[in-house]
């Protein structure tokens, strides 16, 4: 019997919920089994993670959805949970403003919590990611969290072990707020525990631009 494993599905679709209809019945078809998910409309285009038990290998996957006409982009990551943790829990942007308002209240021991969770959820998941290239994990850790609605991401510069740099645009922490300094505690926390956990050394991460304070985008500097 073929050994199942735990994947996030992750694709960028145009042609509205049909694309989506698209990607279910090729999964289907390919005898992937989903167990969660979770779509976002952006503009013209449907952002979606399927959690999915396939018993198939990963490259015939992706290689089965890119050629799927709605299918933009695509990407499988090992998810490094069992079936009883695939279930997807959202909450809506608003929700995660009052729960976010309650540490921020706290004050500076309320942003060191938030910092301090992020970071707990960063090495949690570069332990899931080991012994994957450094690069392609962050990647993946990013594609993650921005089918989720988190924001929009780019890794704009990459060494390994020495230091990096992350665009993030419609950051879920800065979106609608201001703030005479950087407001991303949580994000910058789970950048700095995944970072770490990664390079198996402590990394410093700085947030350098801050979409609350009247920059264009957020960016944050790893070293």
């Amino acid at each position: 019997m073929q050994m199942q494993r735990i994947v996030f599905v992750i694709v960028r679709l145009g042609g509205g919920f049909e694309g989506l209809l698209e990607v279910v019945r090729a999964l289907g078809r390919m005898g992937v089994k989903i167990l969660s998910c979770f779509t976002q409309v952006s503009g013209e285009e449907l952002d979606t993670m399927l959690v999915a038990e396939s018993g198939g290998g990963v490259p015939e996957v992706e290689v089965g959805l890119r050629v799927l006409p709605a299918v933009k982009s695509v990407r499988i990551v090992d998810s490094g949970l069992d079936s009883n943790e695939a279930r997807l829990i959202g909450f809506t942007l608003g929700d995660v403003r009052q729960l976010l308002g309650i540490f921020r209240d706290l004050g500076s021991g309320g942003l060191a919590l938030m910092y301090h969770i992020g970071h707990r959820v960063g090495k949690l998941m570069a332990e899931r990611s080991r012994g994957r290239d450094g690069l392609d994990a962050l990647k993946g850790l990013l594609a993650r969290y921005e089918a989720l609605g988190h924001g929009r991401f780019e890794v704009v510069d990459y060494v390994e072990g020495v230091a990096c740099r992350v665009v993030a645009r419609g950051l879920f922490e800065c979106v609608g707020g201001r703030s005479a300094v950087p407001r991303s505690h949580f994000f910058r926390g789970l950048l700095a525990g995944f970072i770490s956990g990664l390079w198996a050394r402590n990394v410093r991460v700085s947030e350098i631009r801050c979409a609350a304070m009247g920059d264009e985008w957020c960016e944050f500097e790893v070293r």
